[in-house]
């Protein structure tokens, strides 16, 4: 399945951090839940947020997405800025610039009605937690990437404690770093069917 031919183009440089798998389990929950109004944290390439662009498109809807990012490689910024671009979802992404615990609560001030969070910046066990418990709050549709990974697979489970549904969609590629993938969704009790 081709999501958007710029997509394909990005994925080729398996470094980027994700499989066709994971783009695929993104653009599909994005559909099913008709997710509009996205905040995601983590950008590097934009790859993930074409996925997502391109699922709302799909649904017929404009999508809107809050990207953030510490852009820390500048030139990763230039190239989701181009990617992005020719995807034709330039203008339905602004780029935030800062840490995710310094700029999401501002950025939950201004935007409402956010769909879902999309939580794959800072992997440590600390900053996922701390992204979960900003996030939480305002959208009722949680994803994690990496979801595999210890630290992340820790948070997903203490939301799924907290009362959320969890399901976890593993993926059967390996990075180019070795690590496995996978995705998770934790949907607030009673959110889209829930």
């Amino acid at each position: 399945m081709e999501l958007n031919p710029i997509l394909t183009e990005v994925n080729k440089a398996r470094w980027l951090g994700s499989t066709d798998q994971c783009y695929e389990v993104i653009y599909t929950v994005v559909r099913a839940f008709q997710v509009q109004n996205i905040v995601e944290i983590g950008t590097h390439r934009a790859a993930s947020t074409i996925a997502m662009c391109q699922a709302v498109k799909d649904n017929g809807q404009t999508p809107r997405v809050w990207t953030i990012d510490n852009w820390s490689q500048m030139d990763m910024r230039a190239a989701a800025v181009d990617h992005l671009s020719r995807a034709g979802f330039g203008p339905n992404v602004e780029l935030v610039t800062g840490s995710s615990r310094d700029v999401l609560t501002k950025l939950f001030e201004r935007t409402v009605d956010i769909d879902l969070v999309f939580i794959d910046g800072d992997h440590t066990e600390d900053a996922v937690r701390a992204d979960w418990a900003l996030s939480s709050p305002h959208a009722p549709l949680v994803l994690f990437h990496d979801a595999a990974m210890y630290a992340v697979s820790r948070v997903v489970d203490e939301a799924e404690a907290a009362g959320w549904n969890v399901t976890r969609f593993p993926t059967t590629f390996v990075e180019g770093d070795g690590r496995l993938v996978g995705v998770a969704l934790a949907a607030r009790k009673g959110a889209a069917g829930f």
